[in-house]
C-alpha cells in the first residue's frame, strides 16, 4: 500500500498578508502561540512583554482560525472546545 507524503509548506495555498504577518510573529517566537483569558493570541511568556510589546503581537482569531483550516497551524491544546495554543505545522 502507497504512503501519502506529508504535505509541505510549498504545497499549500499562500498566505494573505495578514496570515504571513502571523506566520512571521509565530516563528519569531519559537513556533507556539497562546491564547490569553482575554482571547488575544500571544507569543508565550507574553506576561513579561511590555503592554506596547504585547499589543504588536496580538493576532486575531479570525487569522489563527484560517491558519489552522490551512494547515499552517496545528491545535495543542484545546479548552472547552477552543483553541488555547497552537503550534507550527512547518518548522
Amino acid at each position: 500500500m502507497e504512503q501519502l507524503s506529508p504535505l509541505a509548506e510549498a504545497d499549500l495555498p499562500p498566505l494573505s498578508r495578514p496570515q504571513q504577518e502571523a506566520m512571521k510573529a509565530i516563528r519569531a517566537h519559537g513556533g507556539t502561540y497562546l491564547r490569553s483569558p482575554a482571547g488575544d493570541w500571544l507569543p508565550p511568556h507574553a506576561d513579561r512583554l511590555s503592554p506596547a510589546a504585547c499589543k504588536h503581537f496580538r493576532l486575531t482569531d479570525r487569522t489563527i482560525t484560517s491558519l489552522i483550516r490551512n494547515s499552517y497551524l496545528s491545535v495543542a491544546q484545546e479548552q472547552e472546545g477552543k483553541p488555547v495554543k497552537v503550534r507550527l505545522t512547518f518548522p
